[in-house]
Formats: C-alpha cells, sequence, structure tokens
C-alpha cells in the first residue's frame, strides 16, 4: 500500500489529494502545511481586505476534505528537510514523516528586496491569509498606504486599500503597470481607472528607504524614491511577485534552476519525487 507525502496545502495540495483517490482509494496520503487552515482561495486575500468577503468564503474545501479523502493532515507543521536515502520529511519539531512517494507543493514566497527600515512595524506582504490578517489590525488607525509593484499582487491590494478609504500610492520600476500581462494600451486603460479612483502611480522608480514616523521611529511613517520624493504612509504593502520555494530541496540531489526542475509528468530528476 503505497505512503504518499503532500509538502503544500494550497491548490496544488489539494488537487494532488483529489487525484491521487481517483485512483488509489488505499494508499496512505499525509499532507503538510505550515499554515493551520490552508485550505482557502489566495486570489480572495484581496476581497478579505477590502471587506468584501469574510473566511467563510474564502474556503474552497471544507475541514471535512481531509477526513473524507482519509488524509492525514499535519496544519501549523513546517517540513524543514528532506532525506531521499531513507525516505523521509523532517518536520519543525524534529519528527519523521516517512514517504514512498512524495510531492512538493511549496509554490512560491513573496520577493522582498532589501530596503533600508523594512523591518519597521507596518511593512508587509501581501500572499497569505496571515498577511492579510496581520494587514487589517493596522487598517482601523491607517488612513494611507505605499504599494511597492504594480502587477496582479500589486493592483489587487491597491484596490481592496482604495476600497477601505485609504489614500494609496502604486510604486513600479517598469514604465507601465502590469507589464508582464499587458501591452502598452492596455496597461494604459488599466492606469487610467486606477488614477480615477484616486490613486497615485510612481512608475520608473521604486522605494529606496522606508522612514519612521516622528514620534516613533520603529513604525511606518514614509517611503522615500529613488528620485527623492518622500511619500507619507502608515503602511507599506512589498507587492513585488513571488519567488519560488526550494529551501526543502537544498542540498539534496534535486536538481533545481530558479525553481524545482520536473518534465512533462511533474517527476523530478529523483526516483519518487514529484514538484
Amino acid at each position: 500500500m503505497p505512503k504518499y507525502v503532500i509538502v503544500g496545502a494550497s491548490a496544488a495540495g489539494i488537487g494532488a489529494v483529489e487525484a491521487i483517490r481517483e485512483v488509489d482509494q488505499n494508499g496512505t496520503i499525509t499532507v503538510i502545511s505550515d499554515e493551520e487552515c490552508p485550505q482557502y482561495s489566495r486570489p480572495m486575500i484581496s476581497d478579505l481586505v477590502s471587506g468584501k468577503a469574510d473566511f467563510g468564503k474564502m474556503m474552497c474545501r471544507e475541514h471535512e476534505f481531509w477526513t473524507e479523502n482519509h488524509v492525514e493532515a499535519l496544519t501549523g507543521r513546517t517540513a524543514v528537510s528532506l532525506n531521499l536515502t531513507d525516505k523521509y520529511v523532517t518536520l519543525d519539531k524534529g519528527d519523521r514523516v516517512n514517504f514512498e512517494k512524495l510531492l512538493i507543493a511549496t509554490g512560491g514566497k513573496p520577493f522582498v528586496p532589501k530596503i533600508e527600515g523594512s523591518d519597521k512595524d507596518g511593512v508587509f506582504t501581501f500572499t497569505t491569509l496571515s498577511d492579510a490578517e496581520s494587514m487589517l489590525s493596522k487598517l482601523e488607525k491607517a488612513e494611507s498606504a505605499v504599494v511597492i509593484g504594480a502587477g496582479l499582487i500589486g493592483v489587487s491590494v491597491t484596490e481592496a486599500l482604495v476600497k477601505r478609504g485609504l489614500k494609496v500610492t502604486m510604486v513600479e520600476l517598469q514604465d507601465k503597470i502590469l507589464s508582464l500581462i499587458l501591452d502598452p494600451t492596455a496597461s494604459e486603460m488599466v492606469e487610467n481607472v486606477i488614477r480615477n479612483a484616486g490613486v497615485t502611480i510612481a512608475t520608473g522608480q521604486t522605494v529606496k528607504q522606508i522612514v519612521g514616523k516622528p514620534e516613533n521611529d520603529k513604525v511606518v511613517g514614509g517611503a522615500v524614491l529613488t528620485s527623492g520624493e518622500q511619500v507619507p504612509c502608515d503602511l507599506v504593502i512589498i507587492a513585488i511577485g513571488v519567488i519560488p520555494r526550494t529551501e526543502l530541496v537544498a542540498g539534496t540531489d534535486v536538481k533545481t534552476n530558479r525553481g524545482i526542475l520536473v518534465d512533462k509528468t511533474m517527476r523530478t530528476n529523483v526516483h519518487g519525487v514529484y514538484a
């Protein structure tokens, strides 16, 4: 009876569980996730922040999903290393989970550049539920925000903050917003809509420093652009994009480039290991 282990329980991990159960009702499945409740829609995080949706509407599977599919769900736990010779995953408390077939479905993590002052209270990323919850705790007293990045994540968080009544400045290194997915004409159309909503858009530059408030330097008080302009704000959201999470396979035989290398059937170069 095969023993499947899946690291990561968002869309890819959930899809893998359902696909396995279509062909194998008997093999054991263990899912490991560093989030307490991973089965939610990440694209709906902006709806949570804007107030359009509550967490219940974000759930893409109910809690019963794991028991109904006979899955041992280790949520709130972190996989810290792999032993591919003896085939086990080591978890954050030192315990091990053995596997016959392993799927690494950890996705990506926010890319956070080195910015002076990025450790101040009021600086956030925007890809997980915990990010959104931390941001929500600050919104009642916040009046303005700087969003670094004008891709899909940046536009999404900007829309959510505008709906919450904040004055938003969007800063983008490229000369147009949504540069990876839109041509200049379409980008200009979207930019006009965003500007008409009251958002200030600064293209061709980025944030070089985050400064504190005069009364408390540990709390965000403004962002200094590469042009030298200082934009007062209460929050800074870093939404430049994501990079693949490859730390789990670091030091193993699993080949990586920008991410984990796989073939057309998602197999890595190591037998029994998928990504």
